[in-house]
């Protein structure tokens, strides 16, 4: 278990160091290309809608690279809290699983197991809390923020 974690933190830094060369070299690129588009453009010319129009598409690439960016950097956010906010609380976990409660506090209810771990969704002071089953590794409830 501990080896495909492992694993996986590996795979996850490849593919986050893959994503921050990508966008050096498309920084690289845009910096290099400032001077030219700068020169395209000059304050004497008179402003119309064809211009402003063909001023805009020729900046579409940049602006839809841009766009892409800022997706590709916001997903795994998106994506951490659209699996937290399927998780259910505490309220609704001991409603679905009666006997999960005990005199000790709540048991996992795929192995029984009253060890439970919690870890914060976006950190390690994170007010959010995924609390997951620390023998079968089952994601149980989050808190109620």
């Amino acid at each position: 278990m501990k080896e495909i974690q492992a694993a996986k933190k590996a795979e996850d830094r490849k593919t986050l160091l893959g994503l921050i060369l990508f966008n050096l070299t498309m920084l690289c690129i845009f910096v290099y290309s400032l001077p030219e588009i700068a020169s395209d453009f000059s304050w004497s010319q008179t402003l119309t809608l064809t211009s402003m129009f063909d001023a805009a598409v020729s900046y579409l690439p940049w602006g839809l690279g841009i766009a892409t960016l800022i997706l590709i950097f916001s997903l795994p956010y998106i994506w951490n809290e659209i699996n937290w906010r399927a998780l259910p609380t505490v309220k609704k976990y001991l409603e679905s699983n009666p006997v999960c409660k005990t005199n000790h506090g709540i048991r996992c209810n795929q192995c029984n197991s009253g060890s439970i771990r919690n870890f914060g969704k976006d950190g390690a002071v994170s007010l959010k809390r995924t609390f997951v089953c620390n023998h079968c590794g089952t994601h149980l409830y989050r808190n109620e923020v």
